[in-house]
């Protein structure tokens, strides 16, 4: 069983739903934040937590090569990941 998000949309007479699977994950470290970036280019890595520079280190989230990394925590340990090569 995995993680969704539903998003429902209603026009005159028309409606759809769109179902979306989640990357949720959990991380060994203590973020202590709740918004996390990290973007890798040309193996130069920066990485803001709260919309603040920071030194933190998640393993979860790097990758290799270039991409963007952001992580939403939903609630306590788990977190929603988005990532995409750049």
């Amino acid at each position: 069983m995995g993680f969704f998000r539903r998003q429902e949309e209603t026009h005159d007479d028309l409606w759809g739903i769109l179902v979306e699977k989640l990357d949720v994950r959990t991380f060994s470290c203590d973020v202590g934040a709740d918004d996390v970036e990290v973007v890798s280019r040309s193996g130069e890595i920066v990485v803001t937590a709260d919309g603040k520079l920071s030194d933190l280190r998640i393993p979860g989230l790097e990758q290799s090569g270039d991409y963007a990394a952001h992580a939403a925590r939903i609630d306590g340990d788990f977190w929603e990941v988005e990532a995409h090569p750049l």
